[in-house]
């Protein structure tokens, strides 16, 4: 009988911190586990492979369905079961803004206090989140977990946060921070580990982890299904949505990491996965803003309008198809982007 392959779909790149996304890990696979012994049967729940510095998230559509699933038929059950959540999700809020307001920590036992609490807190973020999107949440409780994402930051102050204190802890991690796990915070790799992992690192949160490429992992995991759309890169031409209109053309700038914010030069075509508050001054620069991700409510055409600059949002596929020195054409005003001269 021939096994069912699990398939996985990579949803989005980020540049973050390893750690933030192993505690993503485990609310996905043990958050109802925690309350009644129950795992998610769907594993592994998503696959993070660091790549080039940035980190894509293989999602493994079967096991979020099940946490949704799972977490709607609770609220169906008992919809105090979800308010008690978000209740307590406001009160560990609480407890975090104390170390976002006090900042860096330079203390190794503080800073592992502070791990831990990401990791517990997680649970009423994720919650809230999966409450939010799911149309079949009752309307009163789906309102209020909305405004409550609208106003959150949990994921991106803590990513901040963590990044910035291992790097007073540790001022030799320079650049590698972000490739550090929760388990080395006291006893971290050597550099030369670490340049290995930015390059290419598989985790699953913190059950597994190996310096190894996608598709070597691929080839030692038959029973895992990585989907890959084509980027059809013969058509010259990448379709997304219009974030803001114009018509533009100019040389691309790929921007992967925040590290590389300072290197975009005026007037470059800035293309990204997708950007974030950090980006705005590599944004003011550009003469125009491609993105891989998002939709018109999204940081990126938001900035953009706000900014005035062409904006082309969600073509999947701008970072993989275009490289640094390509000479494009922007029409945000259709939402394409036409490759004119390409460089190499």
């Amino acid at each position: 009988m021939k096994t069912k392959k699990i398939i996985f779909t990579k949803t989005y790149t980020r540049d973050t911190t390893l750690i933030i996304q192993q505690s993503w890990h485990d609310v996905i696979a043990y958050a109802f586990k925690k309350t009644e012994d129950l795992p998610n049967p769907q594993v592994p729940p998503v696959i993070h492979y660091m790549n080039d510095g940035v980190i894509e998230v293989w999602e493994n559509k079967a096991a979020t369905q099940w946490f949704s699933d799972n977490l709607q038929e609770k609220i169906k059950k008992n919809e105090s079961f979800i308010a008690k959540i978000l209740n307590q999700y406001q009160q560990d809020l609480k407890i975090m803004k104390t170390y976002w307001n006090r900042g860096v920590m330079n203390n190794k036992k503080d800073f592992g206090k502070y791990v831990d609490l990401v990791f517990d807190f997680m649970n009423g973020f994720v919650f809230m989140y999966y409450t939010s999107i799911d149309e079949r949440t009752p309307e009163y409780i789906r309102k209020r977990a909305l405004k409550m994402r609208d106003k959150d930051t949990y994921f991106d102050a803590n990513d901040r946060l963590l990044r910035d204190s291992l790097l007073a802890i540790y001022p030799k991690l320079k650049g590698y921070e972000t490739a550090v796990l929760r388990n080395e915070i006291n006893n971290l790799p050597s550099i030369d580990v670490l340049k290995k992992r930015k390059k290419n690192f598989i985790i699953i949160g913190e059950v597994e982890s190996q310096i190894t490429t996608l598709d070597k992992y691929r080839l030692s995991h038959p029973e895992f299904d990585f989907q890959v759309e084509c980027p059809l890169k013969n058509t010259g031409l990448l379709k997304g949505k219009t974030g803001y209109g114009g018509q533009v053309k100019g040389v691309v700038h790929i921007l992967k990491r925040k590290e590389q914010i300072n290197l975009v030069q005026k007037g470059e075509i800035l293309v990204a996965a997708m950007t974030t508050p950090e980006f705005i001054p590599a944004m003011k620069k550009s003469a125009a803003i491609v993105t891989d991700e998002g939709g018109i409510t999204c940081h990126a055409a938001i900035a953009a309008r706000e900014l005035k600059k062409p904006c082309v949002i969600g073509t999947k596929f701008a970072t993989q198809v275009l490289k640094n020195g390509d000479e494009v054409e922007v029409d945000a005003n259709k939402g394409v982007v036409r490759i004119l001269k390409s460089d190499g």
